[in-house]
């Protein structure tokens, strides 16, 4: 008996958002920054939590499928020597989305003095499992 004919289809996991999901960090969160800090990045780190569980993880997926895989193109149509990596426009919103929401630059801008490496820290958490390994 195949699929077709038992009508059973499988519904793909999903990601949850890590932000309403995750207790501990959010614990964590609170008990180390200070109640005016928490109050300031909690915006950033639930819409991250969103992003992640949901335009990014689409994204992530999508990257997983073949013929999206970064690919270096040696030479163009004419013979000239380029040498460029061309990658999926997934892959352009990763690094677009990272620098916009600030997953790297949040811990050197210091908005919030010492305790920016923790927000960091957290939007980096939450990124991470969406983020198709883009760095």
């Amino acid at each position: 008996m195949t699929v077709d004919q038992t009508g059973f289809f499988q519904e793909p996991p999903r990601l949850r958002d890590e932000w309403e999901d995750d207790l501990a960090l959010r614990r964590y969160l609170e008990r180390v920054l200070p109640p005016e800090v928490l109050a300031e990045v909690t915006p950033s780190l639930a819409e991250m939590g969103h992003l992640a569980a949901n335009e990014l993880y689409d994204d992530a997926i999508e990257l997983d499928t073949r013929g999206k895989e970064p690919r270096l193109v040696h030479f163009d149509a004419w013979g000239n020597r380029v040498d460029r990596i061309e990658t999926a426009p997934e892959w352009s919103r990763m690094g677009a989305v990272s620098a916009e929401k600030g997953v790297v630059a949040t811990a050197y801008e210091r908005a919030h003095g010492a305790w920016s490496r923790v927000h960091q820290f957290a939007l980096a958490y939450l990124y991470a499992p969406s983020s198709a390994l883009y760095s």
